[in-house]
């Protein structure tokens, strides 16, 4: 739970935003009718998304500031938010009988204490959704991008052994850009900026060309003449963001997929690797 988060209005919101909501919109139906905690739940979003089908939903975040945004702006009467680490005890043993922690993990020093305490929150047979990005396509890539947030990037074989001692892994899903040419995210970055550009450019020319073509309407009304209509230029600020999609991993696909998603079910009777 360090300090990088994408909010709704911030820039980068058209680029990754979507995969945010995308990964909630996949557990909605999975936490209808629980008790849900939403670890990381930064500013509460994604906790308002979990609580149109959940009995409950407490969000939770490390920072502050971000707690206080949810509570200001993601309201409804089954929705709470708390301050708090991951690490620590965040609420009796046994409270939830689900968890969401999206994008998590790799933030932790110790991602085993970190489920282990997952498993301590959960009721017997408890639900466990939880994502991380693949290290094979970040950290540890051909070309590795370094992330000073992120700790403990897993590949397949490692989120799979993380988990399965207390947890058994029910659902293996991947969540992966569906344009090839975005696959890296260096490019998508790069592409964003470029349209940004753009946009910036156009924007400093729309005033003067607007007045210029104020100036002939003018004109051509004093001397009788229409001008055509003409559709106004105005940008796509779409074209090139990378667009996502959640779909079953296959096995051909676990070193080359961006995000793993696994749904996970409590083990009542967890290996002793997996207590603290």
């Amino acid at each position: 739970m360090a300090d990088e988060r994408i909010n709704p209005g911030d820039p980068g919101w058209r680029l990754y935003g979507l995969q945010h909501l995308q990964r909630y919109q996949f557990a909605l139906e999975r936490v209808r009718d629980r008790c849900v905690l939403d670890l990381a739940c930064g500013v509460g979003y994604g906790s308002f998304v979990l609580s149109q089908t959940a009995t409950s939903c407490l969000g939770i975040d490390l920072a502050p500031a971000a707690i206080a945004h949810a509570r200001a702006t993601y309201r409804r009467p089954n929705l709470s938010y708390r301050a708090g680490d991951a690490l620590t005890p965040l609420a009796p043993d046994a409270s939830f009988d689900a968890v969401v922690s999206f994008e998590t993990i790799e933030h932790l020093p110790d991602p085993r204490a970190f489920l282990a305490n997952l498993h301590r929150l959960l009721r017997p047979g408890g639900l466990l959704v939880i994502s991380a990005p693949n290290a094979l396509q970040f950290t540890r890539s051909a070309r590795p991008r370094a992330n000073e947030f992120h700790l403990s990037e897993p590949d397949h074989a490692e989120f799979v052994g993380w988990l399965e001692p207390a947890f058994e892994i029910r659902e293996e899903w991947e969540q992966s850009p569906v344009l090839p040419a975005l696959a890296q995210p260096a490019f998508a970055e790069w592409q964003r900026e470029q349209v940004d550009r753009r946009l910036r450019v156009r924007r400093l020319a729309a005033t003067p060309l607007r007045w210029l073509e104020a100036a002939e309407r003018a004109c051509r009304r004093a001397l009788g003449k229409n001008l055509p209509f003409v559709p106004a230029d105005e940008p796509d600020e779409t074209v090139g963001y990378s667009l996502s999609a959640i779909y079953p991993l296959l096995p051909e696909r676990r070193t080359t997929c961006a995000q793993f998603i696994f749904v996970c079910r409590r083990r009542d009777h967890p290996a002793a690797s997996a207590l603290p």
